[in-house]
């Protein structure tokens, strides 16, 4: 206890006699010129973008430059009050970079969030305002139905080719041939059509509708009759959201599945 005791004594002599250092060393214009930086600062950090970074949320660029302006004029404070110490020039150039790691580190990551959000990350889709997400959703059912259209018009073109190539095969044997390697190629077409989908969308298209469940406070079951109500009566209404659970049946499974989660976002409030 002794030992503590005396560790904390000397601690405080130190501190009031570099507090006493300061105070007899600080030129009051200064001073006052390190107050209002420090004001300004705290100000245009705290109040003008608010705590939850307004400035920001509106517009990322925007956001950047006036919590950098903040940056500048809070190190601008603290470098004169550094300098009414007599600190060593690189003790106080060493601060200011430290500041810097830790003051442009967190409201980087912040502004990079916040970018993603505002560009549509589908990982951060919990986080986004019901214009977001409905556009985000939008996009997302735009890229599915671009997808499924291409893969389309590849089959055709594929069996096209094929199917000329056996028209212009006078050998019955080679015909059944070109059959075979034309239904492989089919096969491995599809194949590829269903893991690319897998990959790249099904999750995405799992995460919106999950978050849009959640919502709604809907199960998927009376989802699945809000949207079919939404919608003109169709055979395959019933069986829109079958591609999220990774069923491809009908012509357009993933087209479906788009309009599935458009309407279904179009339910949010």
């Amino acid at each position: 206890m002794s030992g503590n005791s005396h560790q904390k004594r000397v601690f405080e002599r130190a501190l009031t006699r570099l507090l006493e250092r300061r105070m007899s060393t600080t030129n009051p214009v200064q001073d006052k010129w390190a107050k209002i930086y420090f004001f300004i600062g705290l100000f245009v950090a705290l109040v003008l973008p608010g705590l939850a970074l307004i400035g920001i949320t509106v517009n990322v660029w925007l956001g950047g430059a006036i919590l950098a302006v903040a940056f500048v004029c809070l190190i601008r404070a603290f470098y004169i009050w550094e300098g009414s110490l007599k600190l060593h020039v690189y003790l106080r150039i060493g601060t200011v970079a430290l500041a810097g790691l830790l003051y442009f580190g967190i409201i980087g990551r912040q502004m990079i969030r916040q970018y993603k959000i505002d560009q549509g990350d589908l990982a951060f889709v919990h986080e986004m305002s019901k214009p977001q997400i409905t556009e985000a959703t939008g996009k997302l059912a735009k890229e599915m139905v671009d997808f499924e259209t291409k893969h389309r018009a590849d089959h055709e073109a594929t069996e096209s080719e094929w199917s000329l190539k056996m028209r212009m095969e006078p050998d019955p044997r080679k015909v059944i041939q070109l059959a075979e390697q034309m239904h492989l190629a089919l096969d491995a077409s599809y194949a590829k059509f269903l893991a690319d989908y897998r990959k790249d969308y099904r999750g995405k298209a799992i995460a919106v509708r999950n978050e849009l469940l959640f919502r709604l406070r809907l199960t998927p079951e009376q989802a699945d009759r809000r949207v079919t109500e939404s919608l003109p009566p169709s055979p395959f209404s019933r069986h829109l959201a079958m591609a999220l659970d990774g069923m491809l049946s009908g012509p357009s499974p993933i087209a479906d599945a788009a309009l599935y989660l458009e309407t279904l976002a179009g339910l949010v409030q």
